[in-house]
């Protein structure tokens, strides 16, 4: 097969894909997300060693075949497979712009779109009751606080774990999200609900502008992250609530702020997405909620009394 670039026959696949990961911390990229490049490639990277490929002689078919290897050797299912194809993809196109391989587009497989969970309104009224702060110790109450910040934003784990007390600006009821999926500071409104709850907790959690907002009980420091998963989950059993998914919080926000009449682009601007097209799917997927309730808002229903009258038509 014809090279289409001199160079990257002289390097291994590994430095290539070394090349790429530079390229990818340039960007300044999440953790989170140098990590799914590292575990998608480095798997991929497995394959071609073993089915002896250079990366210069990658085609789709060749895509195709590691595809089919991933749900036949791991039994993934074509959402999981389409996990690794989005990380292989970006590394494909990469060294597609830099001349080593033919272009070509990678398909990833067909899906059905996934159903976000979401909080119910029973489920919610019973983790936003507020615990006695007379009786209950403070992770029981930092708890609360942390589902109601999470309810009134909508943030991921990542955003809340890195929350600072100096993040919360109550002269202009906003919040500054520092740490973001995009790396880039996004400001949000703090509702009156939020001011009040947040104000009441710094009276108990004291602290330093420059200390995490939600810390350990034990140690004063900063949670981890699994530290506020499990958190999270002792609070919602406690309250004979299974499922405790911090994410579920997220899509119960935008369920809600949909229903209420929010558009796309302000949901856009809170949940902090790079394209409107994400926005849209939240939407599609809440549209049949927007059904509950639709002949009270709707302005046809305001403006005509002839509903429960019998119509008699005038005979020629």
């Amino acid at each position: 097969m014809i090279r289409m670039n001199t160079i990257s026959a002289d390097k291994t696949n590994y430095e290539v894909f070394e090349d790429f990961m530079r390229y990818k911390h340039s960007k300044n990229l999440s953790d989170g997300s140098i990590s799914f490049y590292e575990e998608k490639l480095k798997r991929f990277l497995g394959w071609l060693k073993e089915n002896k490929t250079h990366i210069a002689d990658i085609t789709s078919p060749i895509i195709q075949q590691y595809a089919i290897y991933l749900q036949s050797e791991f039994d993934l299912n074509n959402k999981s497979v389409n996990a690794h194809l989005r990380g292989v993809r970006a590394f494909v196109y990469y060294c597609q712009k830099l001349n080593y391989i033919v272009e070509f587009k990678v398909e990833l497989l067909k899906t059905q779109a996934a159903v976000k969970e979401t909080y119910t309104n029973k489920e919610l009224k019973k983790l936003l009751k507020k615990p006695n702060t007379n009786d209950c110790s403070f992770s029981e109450y930092r708890n609360w606080v942390m589902v109601n910040f999470l309810l009134a934003t909508g943030v991921r784990l990542s955003t809340l774990l890195n929350m600072k007390i100096k993040h919360l600006d109550f002269e202009n009821l906003v919040i500054n999200l520092a740490h973001t999926k995009s790396r880039k500071t996004q400001i949000i409104p703090m509702s009156k609900t939020l001011f009040e709850v947040l104000t009441e907790y710094l009276i108990y959690r004291k602290g330093i502008e420059d200390e995490y907002l939600f810390c350990s009980q034990q140690t004063g420091k900063q949670l981890t992250k699994r530290g506020m998963q499990s958190a999270i989950k002792t609070y919602h059993l406690k309250r004979d609530i299974s499922r405790y998914s911090i994410h579920q919080y997220r899509h119960t926000f935008a369920k809600l702020a949909i229903k209420n009449g929010i558009d796309a682009f302000t949901l856009m601007k809170l949940l902090g997405h790079s394209s409107i097209k994400v926005t849209k799917n939240y939407i599609n997927l809440f549209s049949e909620d927007l059904k509950e309730g639709f002949n009270e808002y709707c302005p046809l229903e305001n403006f005509t009394n002839t509903r429960n009258k019998r119509i008699t038509m005038k005979k020629e």
